[in-house]
């Protein structure tokens, strides 16, 4: 489990992510951006813009590449397969270890009813003996 404070410490929110994939980036294509000008506030929203271009412009995925948006997104459709999969593969695990234990009960139930008529025979044929 990530606590919040671990979560922090590690840069997981949304502002640490779009810096991380920036880093990444610059460092893949072997850029150097000027740092982006800082926000008003730590928790203010992130906007549609970008920080370097100015109101309204969008930097444009330099060609050969593919679009980061659409990779983020096909790797988001992933792991959401992946989770899918998993859950299933539990759900079925489950499912198959409740019969077993259901079986096991089953066997349980049988094993101490049989037992008790041995037992309930034992006490017959010593009754009978002592007679």
């Amino acid at each position: 489990q990530l606590s919040l404070g671990r979560a922090a410490r590690l840069g997981t929110g949304l502002a640490g992510m779009a810096a991380g994939l920036d880093a990444a980036l610059n460092a893949l294509l072997g850029l150097e951006l000027p740092e982006p000008p800082a926000r008003a506030g730590a928790g203010s929203p992130l906007r549609a813009t970008d920080a370097w271009t100015g109101a309204g412009e969008t930097l444009s995925t330099p060609p050969g590449l593919p679009d980061l948006r659409e990779l983020v997104a096909q790797k988001e459709r992933e792991l959401h397969e992946v989770h899918e999969l998993r859950l299933s593969s539990l759900e079925s695990a489950l499912l198959s270890r409740d019969q077993e234990k259901g079986a096991h009960l089953e066997a349980i139930r049988k094993l101490k009813e049989d037992f008790a008529y041995n037992l309930s025979v034992l006490d017959e044929r010593d009754a009978e003996l002592q007679s």
